[in-house]
């Protein structure tokens, strides 16, 4: 990537690559008295970044929620598209998957009778069969699913499809009148929480 800056007559020196783990390079490129702004994606454990900084401007993207909202003026066939599209590609294993939607509440119900038929197209198996959703990446993956599911269970979110799994393969689920003080969601409103493998 560095190179092609190159080529594309960026000024020697203007941007560089340096490659180490980050807890031998990152403090010290923290810290560094000429890094004048920092830009860093990762998960919130990196946190820490912030201390070390002290004064110098942050940009951090530590894990969004990516929703999807629908206002009444939309198209419900092709926001249904997007949504299988957006939150089940890659069995829901990409930061930017879509992991919630909110929806007002006059095409609420609409969108989920659509969203609803999609996802029981969606095929389901290993990933040498060319299945839609596949095994997710641990076991220890699938039991943060499971345990989240558990709860939006218990606290009565509803449930659109049964909950299946089998090792670290989940079936696509979605999940109507998810609450705040539900885990998988945060946010207020009529919401469709979708993905099966997102966090």
């Amino acid at each position: 990537m560095v190179h092609c800056f190159c080529l594309a007559s960026f000024r020697k020196g203007l941007i560089h690559c340096v490659t180490r783990k980050g807890s031998e390079i990152g403090d010290f490129l923290t810290m560094h008295p000429r890094v004048n702004c920092i830009s860093f994606t990762g998960g919130d454990t990196t946190i820490a970044i912030s201390r070390k900084a002290g004064m110098i401007p942050l940009q951090m993207e530590l894990g969004g929620k990516n929703a999807c909202i629908v206002l009444e003026d939309a198209d419900l066939d092709l926001v249904a598209a997007n949504i299988i599209k957006g939150g089940f590609s890659y069995s829901g294993q990409r930061c930017i998957a879509i992991k919630v939607v909110l929806v007002m509440e006059s095409v609420a119900d609409s969108l989920v009778e659509k969203v609803k038929a999609k996802v029981a197209k969606l095929t389901v198996g290993p990933p040498e069969d060319d299945c839609d959703i596949t095994p997710v990446v641990s076991e220890s993956s699938a039991n943060y699913i499971e345990g989240l599911v558990e709860d939006a269970k218990e606290k009565r979110a509803t449930f659109c499809q049964e909950y299946k799994r089998e090792g670290n393969l989940i079936w696509p689920l979605l999940l109507d009148n998810v609450r705040p003080d539900i885990r998988i969601q945060d946010c207020m409103g009529r919401t469709i929480w979708t993905s099966s493998a997102s966090s």
